[in-house]
Formats: structure tokens, C-alpha cells, sequence
């Protein structure tokens, strides 16, 4: 099916990151609280820290907007999380589930129905993730709408020294410089801490390619504060830009849900490159 070879290659590439994005798309804020005076950049992240969500799990229906170079595909599909456990996210034509988009801490799972057809790949054997150093740990902070340092499974307040913080209108910046090849920046609410945009790029001067993540109308769910919109977006590649768009709706933490999904043995195993070079020749 091709509108999900467009979706899997979309979704491979952007949850690579080879780094990303800058996105022309308007992705809608709410009102900004305006910070105290005499404004503590080091009482800040501790605060980014204490914002880091407990929620343990979280489900939500979603509508999925992909822009795959110059082609596009809108669906419907569900979003389901489970923290240091999986993240799955399934979507669906006609009320039926086509494709499904599977992280655990182990592997990449990706599963095409109509096809019949399935990729299963440890984190090690997907180049583009570990080019860009993102491990299920920075996946799972990306999809939660979280500050992360690559390698680290949790935000701590030690970990958090290793940011340069900056304060930038209503935002504070917060830099990882000390990364070998990628520079990683978050950029926070300085009125709740709450993550605003993730930013990653590369250093070398030669490569434009850059992935950024963009968060906005944000709900209550459980009494944490949650994005119900999520942007990705990788630009930079010779295919032209890719991105992501996510819509929630009906958010809540129910527990009740299948948290690792078993192939049938009708399904032809495949590799990630097979899938790679069957997007590039549509």
C-alpha cells in the first residue's frame, strides 16, 4: 500500500533524527505566564526537572498529518504510551488498522497489515537513530514532551548542570554543547517550564540538516499539564523535508491496552533498508 510505505519511511525518518526541522507550519501556543522579577536560571532547571511528567501511562486518539518530501497523507490512528515500556503509535483507514509504529527499550517494531509485512530492529542496526543518538530514552522524552540528555534514561538535577541556560523573551534556552557531534536545545516557558520546542542539528558546517520538535495547546490530563499537538519535522535531506504532525484528542491514562504487539507468522519479515529504498522509489 502506498500511502503506508510513505508513512513508514516518514515516520523511520523522522523518529532517526539525523536532526531537525525548520518548519513553516503554525502550531498553536497557549498563553504564556509572564516570569517574576530578579528571574533564577538555576532555580529554573530545577524546576524543568520537577516539570518532568509522572504520568505512567497515556493513550489518546490522534489525527496524523505526514509530509514525505513532495507528497502528503492525512489518517487517523491512536497513540499509546507506556513510560520505559513502549510507545505505539497505530493508524488507521476506514476504521481499520493498516500500520503500526512500535518503540520498546529493546527494538523498532513496524508493521504493515496490508501488505502483511513487518520490521523488527534493535536500536543498534537503525543507522539513522544512531547517527543521531536517540535511543528509546530520547524517544520516549520526545513523544512526552520532555528535556533529555542523549544517553541518559532520566532528567536529573545533575544532569541538568551539563545545560547552558539562557533567558530569551518569554523562553529559556537550554543548550547541550558538550555532545561530540550534535547540538541538542530546548526551549522552555520560562513562566512554567513547560517544553516548548526541541531543536536538534549538527555541528559540522557542512550539513544543514536539522529535526526540530514543536509542542502546543496543552490540556490536563491526570493533573499534568500535555501537549495535544505535536510537530515534527526533519529538514536538510536530499528528498526534501519530512514531518510529522499530531492532533490529540479524548486523552486519558487508562492502563487497559495491549503493550507489545505479537506478528503473525503470515507476516514476511523485512529490513529496515528494504522499507528505506521501497519510499524512495515511489
Amino acid at each position: 500500500m502506498k500511502c503506508f510505505s510513505l508513512l513508514a519511511g516518514a515516520l523511520l525518518s523522522l523518529s532517526l533524527l539525523v536532526v531537525g526541522c525548520k518548519s513553516s507550519s503554525s502550531v498553536q501556543r497557549t498563553d504564556i505566564p509572564r516570569p517574576a522579577p530578579g528571574f533564577d536560571l538555576e532555580a529554573y532547571k530545577d524546576r524543568v526537572v520537577a516539570h518532568t511528567t509522572q504520568m505512567q501511562t497515556l493513550t489518546a486518539k490522534a489525527s496524523v498529518a505526514i509530509q514525505t518530501g513532495g507528497k502528503s497523507i492525512s489518517a487517523n490512528g491512536t497513540l499509546r504510551m507506556k513510560r520505559n515500556d513502549v510507545i505505539q503509535l497505530s493508524i488507521t483507514f476506514l476504521g481499520m488498522e493498516v500500520g503500526r509504529m512500535e518503540f520498546s527499550p529493546q527494538e523498532v517494531l513496524l508493521i504493515d497489515r496490508f501488505n502483511k509485512q513487518y520490521v523488527r530492529a534493535p536500536y543498534a542496526e537503525v543507522n539513522f537513530l544512531q547517527k543521531a543518538d536517540l535511543d528509546f530514552n530520547a524517544l520516549q522524552a520526545l513523544f512526552w514532551n520532555e528535556v533529555f540528555v542523549p544517553g541518559t534514561p532520566n532528567l536529573t538535577t545533575e544532569a541538568m548542570q551539563r545545560f547552558e541556560a539562557k533567558e530569551n523573551g518569554d523562553y529559556v534556552l537550554l543548550d547541550l554543547t558538550d555532545a561530540p557531534e550534535l547540538l541538542y536545545q530546548f526551549r522552555t516557558v520560562k513562566g512554567n517550564g513547560l517544553l516548548d520546542n526541541t531543536l536538534i542539528r549538527s555541528k559540522k558546517n557542512d550539513d544543514s540538516t536539522e529535526f526540530t520538535c514543536r509542542y502546543g495547546s496543552f490540556t490536563e490530563v491526570e493533573g499534568k499539564t500535555f501537549p495535544t499537538r505535536i510537530h515534527m519535522a526533519v529538514s536538510g535531506l536530499k528528498k526534501g523535508a519530512y514531518s510529522l504532525d499530531l492532533t490529540l484528542s479524548k486523552l486519558n491514562s487508562s492502563a487497559d491496552w495491549e503493550t507489545h504487539t505479537d506478528v503473525s507468522t503470515k507476516y514476511k519479515e523485512r529490513s529496515v533498508n528494504d522499507i528505506l529504498k521501497q519510499l524512495m522509489n515511489l
